[in-house]
């Protein structure tokens, strides 16, 4: 139980310090030299948790979107209405990921670009997940006549392909601008997808 909690606390160390050394140096001017001091570490204590540079930068990758799909499930976990959660569910994965970024001088664009093809395979992992968490709020929704829909997971995937234009993923950082137009775009998008699954009220004569 010790030696695992010990091996834990090494490992986030090296990722709090691989996080540090991206944000200021970005992806290709890092080495693992660099991680092994940031972090207060031998060079041979970060080749045993991670064998690449590459491997290392997927992992702090991974832990971010663990992070991000951790608020996403409390938010869908909620006693708000279904529409409501997937309302809020849309705005937040796009302002996390903007918050987290916007303060660094290196974004994680470089880690994207260096990391493909690798990284294609990794990002449709972590878009499948989230489509199950809102194709989960979108059942839910429709069990209860409150959406109007046919198919959950081509929905959900629908609305997160749609909102994908707004994340660090496709925006450079010259390209995000500040807070608030940030999140009143996100804002608007997620108004426009999510009352337009509410049910077709017949016309009244």
């Amino acid at each position: 139980m010790v030696e695992a909690q010990q091996t834990l606390d090494t490992r986030t160390a090296i990722l709090n310090a691989t996080e540090r050394l991206l944000a200021d140096y970005g992806y290709k001017k890092m080495t693992m030299e660099d991680v092994a001091v940031e972090a207060g570490l031998g060079r041979r204590t970060i080749y045993l948790h991670f064998r690449t540079k590459k491997q290392l930068a997927l992992a702090v990758i991974d832990r971010i979107i663990d992070h991000l799909l951790a608020e996403l499930r409390k938010i869908a976990a909620s006693q708000t209405a279904p529409a409501a959660r997937l309302h809020q569910m849309l705005v937040r994965r796009i302002m996390f990921l903007f918050d987290r970024e916007r303060d660094i001088r290196h974004t994680l664009d470089d880690v994207y670009k260096a990391l493909l093809p690798k990284y294609k395979t990794y990002r449709e992992k972590y878009i499948r997940l989230e489509v199950e968490l809102f194709a989960q709020v979108l059942r839910e929704g429709e069990d209860l006549g409150q959406l109007d829909i046919t198919d959950p997971v081509e929905v959900g995937n629908a609305l997160v392909m749609a909102t994908n234009s707004l994340t660090p993923f496709s925006l450079n950082v010259h390209h995000r601008g500040q807070r608030k137009h940030v999140e009143r775009k996100i804002r608007l998008i997620a108004d426009m997808l999510i009352y337009g699954l509410a049910p077709k009220q017949p016309n009244s004569r």
